[in-house]
């Protein structure tokens, strides 16, 4: 399988991400998505709830991220 996290930094090329809109992000590949740290991620759950208006799903002890709402933030879709 591909490196999803590779996929998003360089976004170019989105639209087989669009296709695994079910897939779910870690903490650490979402950071890597957006180019800040897994504690930047962590910390604005913890205060806010969401990071960058993307909320996760809290699986055990992990937050899993939709790709799909990462792709479109990242390419500007606004909803």
């Amino acid at each position: 399988m591909k490196n999803l996290s590779k996929d998003l930094i360089n976004y170019s090329n989105n639209q087989e991400l669009i296709s695994a809109e079910s897939r779910q992000l870690t903490t650490n590949e979402f950071a890597n998505a957006f180019r800040i740290t897994c504690q930047t991620v962590r910390k604005n759950h913890c205060l806010f709830g969401h990071c960058y208006g993307i909320r996760p799903i809290k699986v055990g002890n992990k937050l899993l991220w939709p790709s799909q709402n990462v792709v479109e933030m990242l390419e500007g879709v606004v909803q």
